[in-house]
């Protein structure tokens, strides 16, 4: 657990223990209530979550720029009907194992990762070609933010995880100071 949630205040006294121990009793003193199973979940930072909206947390450390770019892309992929069938073909049809295993190939090579067939960077192309088509379609005046991500996707042939890993492996020399400093928008 991360926290519990009384009377409109959160307390970290929690923090830490597993769920099924709070529920048994293990804190004196929180007594757990049906609330608490729907705080936990907040918890839970999977790509996507089906709240009121739909969340789809596969970008979340990026400057503005980047922000309003993965926003764009969103809205062109899935508010275009033609983009998002589209979108749904390209989707690669993997086992289980296979998509674990180019999601870790993804996290240790980016946009240079291939796995069972499927070429990260072929596939971020096309992608961001639909999101461009579809953004075309609903919001037009909305494609100049994804003027980054055409930069870096289709000219450079990189993206942010690239940078990342370049300069982790380069001048930061594993630096995890030089990330956290490279990610702060404030």
């Amino acid at each position: 657990m991360i926290f519990a949630q009384r009377q409109g205040h959160y307390s970290g006294a929690v923090s830490g223990m597993p769920f099924s121990e709070f529920l048994a009793g293990a804190r004196p003193g929180i007594r757990p209530v049906f609330g608490d199973w729907a705080d936990h979940l907040t918890t839970l930072f999977t790509d996507a979550r089906l709240k009121q909206h739909i969340e789809l947390r596969s970008a979340d450390a990026g400057g503005p720029e980047m922000a309003m770019a993965m926003q764009a892309l969103w809205k062109g992929l899935l508010y275009d009907t033609a983009a998002l069938d589209e979108a749904l073909r390209l989707a690669p049809r993997l086992k289980l194992s296979d998509a674990l295993a180019l999601r870790e190939a993804v996290a240790r090579a980016a946009l240079q990762a291939q796995h069972a067939g499927v070429n990260v960077l072929a596939l971020a192309k096309e992608t961001l070609a639909l999101a461009v088509a579809g953004l075309e379609c609903t919001a037009p005046d909305e494609v100049r933010y994804l003027d980054v991500l055409r930069q870096q996707v289709i000219e450079d042939e990189i993206c942010p995880a690239d940078i990342l890993l370049r300069n982790w492996h380069g001048s930061w020399q594993g630096s995890m100071s030089r990330v956290v400093e490279h990610l702060r928008i404030a």
